[in-house]
């Protein structure tokens, strides 16, 4: 037994609107340069990723991706300074919050049996 913990932001009608679902995209879109190419990665639809950046881009107030559109070649998506900002505190929040859980579970259920 071991315990699972996921840190998800919320907005003020306490919708999720960030978690690891939008980072993962992020970091994928930040590691191939293409939005249509890390929503194939994860086989989310195009419209549904975009759906997801917009939602964050909203609710932050500001630009995550910048866009070039395509050609023959295909467009491009890159990370804005203020999204790799993003990543690396939500980055840093989810460890805290599984290094505090993990702590919690080993106090509070110090017998429970060890995978």
């Amino acid at each position: 037994m071991k315990e699972s913990c996921r840190v998800y932001f919320l907005n003020e009608k306490g919708t999720r609107f960030f978690g690891p679902g939008p980072a993962e995209l992020l970091d994928r879109v930040s590691a191939c340069g293409s939005l249509v190419r890390a929503a194939g990665e994860m086989h989310l639809s195009y419209s549904k990723a975009l759906r997801m950046v917009r939602t964050a881009e909203q609710e932050f107030g500001f630009a995550l991706l910048h866009s070039a559109s395509g050609g023959v070649s295909g467009g491009s998506s890159a990370l804005t300074p203020q999204a790799h900002e993003v990543l690396r505190r939500f980055r840093a929040c989810e460890q805290a919050a599984k290094d505090a859980s993990r702590d919690a579970f080993s106090q509070h259920f110090p017998d429970a049996p060890a995978e």
